[in-house]
């Protein structure tokens, strides 16, 4: 039951994790373009999405817990990938450029998510574990 309850708060760091790495691509989008749109409030919930996923995945995968932030994030730009792969399967190829695009920046974007998931995060839920 410890795993368990573990494994549901690593997912709530993720969440937040994702929360952070779409905010953090809020503030540089407006800070470019100037765009205050609604509409791009829709794309948290890829980012939260991917992140969570990421985490579980992760967690289950790995039998040590060292390199849990680093795989959690690469998971999740994986599936970020996969999912604008999909829409670019789906819609005409003059979105392409903006879908390459997003996944760099979620790559980019989510690094400070990284670092805090890798720095504070897993030692906090492996100091819980023990």
């Amino acid at each position: 039951m410890k795993i368990v309850k573990s494994l549901f708060i690593y997912c709530l760091v993720t969440g937040l994790c994702g929360i952070i790495s779409f905010l953090i691509l809020g503030v540089i989008w407006y800070l470019i373009s100037g765009v205050n749109n609604p509409v791009f409030l829709m794309a948290v919930l890829p980012f939260v999405g991917c992140w969570c996923i990421a985490g579980v995945i992760a967690w289950i995968i790995l039998k040590t817990h060292t390199y849990l932030g680093f795989t959690t994030y690469i998971i999740a730009a994986i599936l970020f990938g996969i999912i604008c792969l999909g829409i670019m399967l789906i819609v005409d190829s003059s979105v392409t450029a903006w879908l390459i695009s997003a996944i760099i920046g979620f790559f980019i974007c989510s690094f400070p998510s990284y670092l805090l998931l890798r720095f504070f995060g897993v030692p906090l839920i492996l100091k819980q574990k023990n």
